[in-house]
Parts: C-alpha cells; sequence; structure tokens
C-alpha cells in the first residue's frame, strides 16, 4: 500500500496539471458553475511557487561560486536547512499532500544539498565532519520512512523549532558582523513571498495547522534576513570589496 502511494505521488504533478487544464476547458465553454475558482487558483499558484523555487537557492549559489566563498553564512543554518527540507517533503509524500501543495521543497532540498557541498569545498571541511553529516542525513531519512504512520504527526511539529534554529543563528551572525556576507537578497525574498503564498494554497488544498504555523514562522523568520541584507547593504559592499583588494 505505501509503494502504491509513493508511486501515485510521482504521477502527482500531470494529475494537477490536467485537473487545472479541466477547469480552464470548463471556463473556455462557459461551465463556470464545474469550477472551484479558488482552488484553481491555490493549484495554479502551487505549480508558480514549483517552476520559481528552481531559482530560489540559485542565487546563493552563484554568489557563494563567484566569490569562492560561503562566508557570513551560518554552517549550522545551512545543514538545519537541508534537514527541515527532508522531513518537509518525506512528511507531504508519505502523507500524500497533492504535490502541487509541496513541490518546491523537493527542489529546495537539492539546492540546499549543493549549497553545502559548496560549503565543504570552499572551506575545506575535514571528512571526518562530512562523513557525520552525510550518516545524519541517512539516520533521519531511514527514521523517518519506518516510522509508523500514527506517530508522523509529530514532524511539522519538530519542524517549528528546527527552522527556527536554522535561521536564528544566521540573524544573529548577521547582528554581531554587522554585515551579511554572501547572503543574497534574492534567495531570501523569495523564501518569504512563497512561504506567504504557502499559506493560502495549504489552507485550499491540504489543511494541516502545524504545517501553516511553520509558514508563518518562514514569513517571520526569512523576513527579518531581507530586513537585515537591505539595513547593510552599504556596510556588505564596503566589507566585500575590501576581502577583494
Amino acid at each position: 500500500r505505501r509503494v502504491h502511494g509513493e508511486l501515485s505521488q510521482l504521477l502527482a504533478p500531470a494529475r494537477n496539471s490536467m485537473d487545472i487544464l479541466t477547469d480552464v476547458g470548463n471556463i473556455a465553454s462557459g461551465n463556470f458553475a464545474d469550477v472551484d475558482f479558488s482552488l484553481l487558483l491555490a493549484r495554479t499558484l502551487g505549480l508558480l511557487i514549483i517552476a520559481g523555487s528552481f531559482g530560489i537557492k540559485l542565487p546563493q549559489i552563484l554568489k557563494v561560486v563567484r566569490a569562492k566563498s560561503v562566508s557570513g553564512i551560518a554552517p549550522s543554518s545551512m545543514y538545519i536547512d537541508v534537514v527541515v527540507y527532508i522531513i518537509s517533503v518525506l512528511y507531504n509524500l508519505l502523507r500524500g499532500t497533492p504535490f502541487s501543495a509541496y513541490g518546491e521543497s523537493v527542489v529546495i532540498l537539492v539546492q540546499n544539498v549543493v549549497l553545502v557541498a559548496l560549503m565543504w569545498f570552499y572551506s575545506g571541511t575535514r571528512l571526518s565532519e562530512i562523513g557525520l553529516a552525510v550518516g545524519t542525513f541517512t539516520a533521519i531519512v531511514s527514521a523517518i520512512v519506518a516510522m509508523p504512520d500514527e506517530y508522523r504527526f509529530v514532524l511539522p511539529l519538530l519542524l517549528i523549532p528546527i527552522a527556527c534554529s536554522s535561521r536564528i543563528p544566521q540573524i544573529v551572525t548577521n547582528f554581531r558582523l554587522g554585515s551579511t556576507g554572501q547572503l543574497s537578497l534574492v534567495t531570501f525574498a523569495m523564501n518569504t513571498g512563497g512561504s506567504a503564498a504557502r499559506i493560502f494554497t495549504t489552507l485550499k488544498q491540504a489543511p494541516d495547522a502545524s504545517i501553516l504555523l511553520g509558514y508563518a514562522l518562514s514569513v517571520t523568520l526569512n523576513g527579518i534576513i531581507v530586513a537585515q541584507i537591505l539595513f547593510y547593504w552599504s556596510a556588505t559592499n564596503k566589507l566585500v570589496a575590501a576581502k577583494s583588494k
């Protein structure tokens, strides 16, 4: 049954697209009574968020590659981001949530893994630390997959303190340094906007109070970092220019 459910989820993007096309066809035919416009908006917005998510971490990745540095980025924040999205993806996949309601989490997870790999490469991370991190990620995946269905409700609740422990160290680091280093304004602005949009799509497609609380927290914490990037913009540019000389 579990395998059938997971295979069904792989076809979810196609089903969501067909649902949208069916609604568009009904609108074109004038069958407005057969269309739930708010659900159509939620599905369409969800697919747009997934498409946009391919660019969420890309500016951050490119910024790190150009600078050949991860200065100003808290390693703990990067590791925790990977854990957050592992939990989010597996919880929604195993719960049977429509793909259009969480698909960007899959895309962002891959991008977070790329960022962690870049951090290891540019900071010369020891093999022992890399092995510990990979082992931890693997153990988390195994534990979630093996977890009985009746206990999985705790997973989104775990995301709340984990999300705080991811963003708060970065916020503190920014305050302490008086700059935001290689943090990308585009990345955090898109995170903020995407989380805000997800509050609406989750309410329409798969209402879950703990997930909604998590998105609200994401809007708040990412919004603070956006404000820091703007506030420290001049100081950060001066620091980057001085290091490049």
